[in-house]
């Protein structure tokens, strides 16, 4: 409990922590600019996509959108408007904003036109100070209802979930605001039937309701409410080729209020047999993303699928097997699904995908259910090959983190330091099939997480902590998570918060923050590197001063005394250092070591230099690679079974001197 109320304090600013350093915010959020407002039309509850540029996340400060100027209602007066409204930041162009009851009712009336410059406002958590961008001129129409008009239909020849466009007026955007329906009309034929055959053969569809919505990713017609769209779907035609020959009106639904119907408009559509067209990337390994695109996929609907028949060869290992399974795929639009290559269904029966590695040539045929029918697709012509087994790592940087190097005076240095930190990883783990990655991985369903935090949860002072259960000898998981909570570790009482936890490397200070306990036998070498950037004793790095950094090729010169250039470059390496190697450290862990045939989680004695050691056995000089210690690496016998289980197919291993394990 004290460290979570440490960790509370930490982000909230509380008195037992330095106060926030001098931080020179740079030219980030002095350059910040708004470029485009949208949509122009706004509803109750309608949200603002604000674009521009140098938006900064949560992390760096609170943002708001400021509107300042007049509203001229539809009869009466204009009245001035200065009002702000909290942004959530989306990424470093976009902000989105809800236009909320909140904000509506300080208006004078609901119907009227807002004519205001818009500014982004970001107070900094780094310096306190507010940054206000340059301003932009924007007329924004407020309405409480809007009435739809389909003027085009674009449809004709389509495949089952291809998108049917609809051109016109006053359509609704999804959201809070609600949503503009597609009311179909009409009749279903077989592909040879006449118009005429619609009375004694086909299908009627009376009433059937679709949701149409704007074009993703949004456009100008979108935005302009001139353009929505809804998928030809199942619900519509079956599985089978046909034609629908009917019409289609809108009708705008939103939270206490519906618009009247549309006229009718006609639709008609030639329905398509489904295909594969082609299949990336062209190598794939366990865990990974198949991507298969085509046309008229299904499974929307949750009595839906879209199965792949794969058939062909496979040659590797020296020989060539034949391949004919049924493989289920993950739904993702009606031109595309993808396939998570896994060990446990047909194929990974078939072939090894932990040991093998290949090629593969033949079709896929696509195979649609929906309910008890079921459709065959036209097969395609593909190839892909197998890959070697990988283990891809989403390193997180979380919050907590960020707030930390306030207390080391590293703020400033955030990326650099992060750039330190990765360099750390992939140099202890070169020849090892591990992908470090500082973004979340889309094109694998299978990776693993490690959480870079600030204080310890667990109240245990370490510097990181694998919360992942049990030892996973083989790294058969894929899918660790190292951070968070894990109830399971918790069962035998066991910590069960993992991580690494960056603010407890100032415990190796002799005079280290209330908040941060002080280490049995502290380092005298960590107040030489950090004493000249700390806030509480020196002066924290500014943006200047990180962006004239040069790198270290190592940390030599560095120590007390030295030139602000050498304070500054050795705190970014070394704070990195310690940061990295705790982290190869615990993921280590997470792959099955220490002893992965074994009961033991470290290596037995204390050795110099063995990265897989118990805490204790790795001081400080070490951890941080001075004075001619460290870096600390991997034994023979655990690089040897890492090299076994993630065998990487053409990076070699860094040319060490490496330890025995015993």
């Amino acid at each position: 409990m004290r460290r979570l109320l440490v960790a509370a304090i930490l982000v909230v600013g509380g008195c037992a922590l330095p106060s926030p350093p001098a931080i020179d915010p740079g030219s980030s959020l002095q350059a910040m600019a708004v470029s485009d407002v949208q949509p122009l039309v706004l509803l109750p509850s309608s949200s603002l996509a604000v674009g521009g540029q140098n938006f900064v996340d949560a992390a760096q400060g609170v943002t708001e959108v400021h509107l300042v100027g007049n509203f001229v209602p539809a009869a009466g007066m204009a009245q001035p408007v200065d009002q702000s409204l909290s942004a959530t930041v989306v990424d470093a162009t976009h902000l989105s904003v809800v236009c909320d009851e909140k904000f509506l009712a300080t208006l004078p009336a609901r119907v009227g036109k807002l004519e205001v410059e818009a500014t982004v406002v970001v107070l900094s958590n780094l310096d306190g100070k507010r940054f206000v961008s340059s301003p932009m001129s924007v007329t924004l129409d407020l309405r409480t209802s809007l009435q739809p008009r389909a003027d085009q239909i674009l449809a004709g020849a389509l495949y089952l979930n291809d998108e049917v466009v609809i051109d016109g007026k006053d359509f609704l955007l999804g959201g809070g605001e609600g949503e503009t329906h597609a009311i179909l009309q009409g009749c279903v034929l077989p592909i040879g039937s006449s118009d005429g055959d619609c009375q004694t053969e086909g299908t009627h569809v009376s009433g059937l309701e679709l949701i149409a919505a704007p074009p993703q990713p949004m456009t100008s017609e979108g935005w302009q409410r001139r353009r929505i769209e809804f998928p030809f779907s199942p619900a519509i035609v079956g599985l089978h080729a046909a034609s629908f020959q009917g019409t289609v009106r809108l009708r705008n639904v939103a939270p206490g209020w519906k618009s009247e119907l549309s006229p009718p408009t006609a639709l008609a559509v030639t329905l398509g047999r489904p295909l594969v067209s082609r299949l990336s990337p062209a190598a794939v390994s366990l865990g990974q993303y198949l991507e298969v695109q085509g046309r008229g996929f299904v499974g929307a609907a949750a009595d839906e699928v879209t199965l792949l028949h794969l058939f062909g060869s496979f040659t590797g290992s020296g020989r060539t097997r034949p391949i004919d399974v049924r493989l289920v795929p993950q739904f993702i639009s009606g031109s595309t699904v993808r396939y998570v290559v896994d060990e446990h269904d047909a194929l990974g029966q078939t072939i090894d995908l932990r040991q093998s590695s290949g090629h593969f040539s033949g079709k896929v045929e696509p195979i649609l259910r929906k309910g008890a029918d079921e459709a065959i697709g036209v097969a395609g012509r593909v190839q892909f090959d197998i890959a070697p087994i990988k283990q891809v790592v989403f390193v997180n940087f979380e919050r907590s983190y960020s707030e930390t190097l306030k207390l080391f005076g590293l703020a400033a240095a955030d990326e650099v330091v992060r750039q330190r930190v990765l360099e750390v990883a992939r140099r202890d783990y070169l020849g090892v099939n591990l992908d470090f990655r500082t973004e979340r991985p889309t094109d694998f369903a299978l990776y693993e997480q490690i959480d870079v935090e600030g204080p310890d949860p667990n109240d245990s002072d370490e510097f990181g902590k694998d919360n992942t259960p049990g030892k996973d000898t083989g790294n058969l998981r894929l899918y660790d998570h190292v951070g968070g909570v894990n109830a399971t570790t918790q069962i035998d009482g066991s910590p069960g918060y993992g991580g690494v936890f960056a603010v407890e490397f100032l415990g190796f200070s002799s005079h280290p923050p209330a908040s941060v306990r002080r280490q049995s036998d502290p380092a005298s070498g960590f107040d030489d590197i950090f004493d000249a950037v700390r806030p509480d004793t020196g002066i924290p790095l500014s943006r200047a001063e990180v962006a004239a950094l040069q790198p270290m090729g190592d940390a030599s010169s560095c120590g007390a005394g030295v030139d602000r250039d050498v304070a500054v470059a050795c705190a970014v390496r070394v704070f990195g250092s310690l940061v990295g190697t705790t982290m190869t450290h615990e993921i280590g862990h997470s792959l099955g070591l220490a002893f992965p045939h074994g009961k033991a989680f470290h290596d037995i004695g204390d050795e110099p230099n063995r990265l897989m050691d118990a805490g204790g056995g790795r001081p400080f000089n070490e951890r941080a690679e001075l004075r001619g210690e460290g870096p600390a690496v991997f034994c023979d016998d655990e690089f040897d079974y890492l090299t076994t289980i993630l065998p990487h197919p053409t990076q070699k291993e860094l040319v060490v001197a490496r330890p025995g394990c015993l």
